[in-house]
C-alpha cells in the first residue's frame, strides 16, 4: 500500500482526499472540550476567540467544498465536447443544403452544442 503522498493521482483519489476533509473535525471537539475544561479563567477570552477562529475557518472550508461538489456536479451534467463532436457530420450537411436565411440559426444551434454559445434567447 502506498503512502497517501506517493498515491497516484487521479479522481478517486481526489475524492477520497475531500471526503477526509469532510470527515476530519476532531480537532474542534478537542477545541471545545479544552475550552470547557479550562480553570484559568483569565486566558478563556484568548481560548474563546481562537475556537470562534477556528470554527470560523471550518466553515469556510466546507462553504469551499460543497461550492467544489456543486461544479463538479454541473460539469457531470453538461454533455463532454467529444460527445458533441458526433454530430459534426450532420451539422456540416445541414450548412452545405442550408438556405441562407437558416445559417445565423444554424450558427447559434453550434455554438450553443459545443459550448461556445450559452445564452438561451
Amino acid at each position: 500500500m502506498q503512502n497517501d503522498n506517493t498515491q497516484a493521482f487521479n479522481l478517486e483519489t481526489l475524492l477520497e482526499k475531500i471526503d477526509r476533509i469532510v470527515i476530519e473535525n476532531d480537532y474542534i471537539r478537542d477545541a471545545m472540550k479544552a475550552f470547557g475544561a479550562a480553570e484559568d479563567v483569565e486566558n478563556l477570552v484568548e481560548m474563546a476567540s481562537a475556537l470562534a477562529s477556528i470554527v470560523e475557518v471550518r466553515e469556510r472550508t466546507n462553504r469551499d467544498i460543497i461550492a467544489l461538489y456543486s461544479k463538479m456536479y454541473e460539469d457531470m451534467r453538461k454533455p463532454s465536447t467529444d460527445s458533441r463532436m458526433q454530430y459534426l457530420p450532420q451539422v456540416a450537411e445541414c450548412y452545405g443544403n442550408a438556405k441562407d436565411e437558416a445559417i445565423p440559426f444554424l450558427q447559434e444551434t453550434v455554438e450553443r452544442m459545443l459550448g461556445v454559445r450559452d445564452d438561451e434567447d
